[in-house]
């Protein structure tokens, strides 16, 4: 299923969802290593420890991450931030895949663009968690998603 790009995404009013375990949303690392690509590709395998939690426009593609023992998850990005993570719009990260800038650096052009690809196709958001301590993390889970 591909995202209806005749109607745009509003950060103050769409939702975003999130495939994760039944029971909570599974906490981000907020020191580890901060490359887009890394978490994008999950290169070291799912559950790597990454500062950021994927995020997607479309219910249904939260749900194939969720699985059959998982949920769907829902947030809103203005939540996010105001509980002091930051969103990366699907907008930007396919902009900074593109350039190679910043956290999307990467020494293989192909893995930044197979990224980029997969970016396009779950319709993806990012929320960062750089910089923020344990418990200011655990706080910010429990506010933005429900």
């Amino acid at each position: 299923m591909a995202t209806d790009s005749s109607r745009s995404w509003k950060k103050s009013k769409d939702p975003l969802y999130r495939g994760d375990a039944k029971d909570a949303v599974r906490s981000p690392h907020p020191s580890a290593s901060p490359s887009i690509v890394r978490h994008v590709l999950q290169l070291e395998g799912p559950g790597t420890e990454t500062p950021f939690l994927s995020t997607s426009e479309e219910k249904d593609y939260a749900q194939e991450f969720a699985g059959r023992n998982g949920r769907v998850w829902t947030a809103l990005a203005s939540k996010a931030e105001a509980a002091g993570a930051a969103h990366r719009p699907r907008k930007d990260l396919l902009q900074l895949l593109r350039s190679g800038a910043g956290d999307a650096a990467w020494p293989s052009a192909s893995e930044r663009q197979e990224a980029r690809k997969r970016v396009e196709q779950w319709a993806e958001h990012l929320f960062d968690f750089q910089g923020m301590d344990d418990e200011a993390t655990t706080r910010a889970l429990r506010s933005v998603f429900e």
